[in-house]
């Protein structure tokens, strides 16, 4: 019989790997949101923090294999991970998990894009924050209001999601995860 522990980190990797397919489904799409960290707040809310940290950190180092940003933006999964299992530690309505979420998130990925990038990443987003900067913006107020409204919009359609996964996650498996570890 396999250990609780290793469902745990099986189930963390899975995570990781909705990290990816999310942040490529929205790369090839071209939608302006990034869809990373959706694995990192499905586990967060189910395991809680230490399994939502390796599914962030394994999530950023799987994404870099085909987009060269993503390990830049480790501290935005991490921060995720952090606010995520705060805000799931309460019965919130979604858009109160989206603010609690989402902001910390939306500070912490407009400082790496801004400084870090210069406002320009490999999202679609980068084309609104260039947008606003060669109208008049400064790069940071540019890049602020562009991750205000992107990180919003994809942090309410994570928290969606991640609460219709874990209703569908089958009995046998939630008794599996919730079980003691020795």
């Amino acid at each position: 019989m396999k250990s609780n522990k290793s469902y745990k980190i099986t189930f963390a990797a899975i995570g990781a790997v909705l990290n990816m397919l999310g942040s490529m489904i929205t790369m090839v799409l071209r939608i302006p949101i990034y869809m990373d960290t959706l694995g990192t707040v499905f586990v967060s809310r189910t395991l809680g923090f230490k399994y939502a940290i390796f599914t962030s950190i394994a999530g950023s180092i799987i994404n870099s294999t085909y987009d060269p940003y993503a390990l830049y933006f480790i501290p935005v999964g991490l921060t995720v991970a952090l606010v995520s299992h705060i805000s799931f530690s309460k019965d919130r309505s979604d858009i109160a998990h989206t603010l609690i979420i989402g902001i910390p998130a939306m500070i912490v990925s407009s400082f790496v894009t801004a400084y870090v990038f210069g406002g320009i990443t490999s999202s679609s987003s980068s084309i609104l924050l260039h947008l606003l900067h060669t109208n008049g913006l400064s790069l940071l107020a540019s890049t602020v209001i562009v991750q205000t409204v992107t990180d919003l919009i994809d942090k309410y359609v994570i928290v969606r999601l991640s609460s219709f996964l874990q209703k569908v996650i089958p009995d046998e498996i939630k008794l599996k995860l919730e079980k003691e570890e020795r």
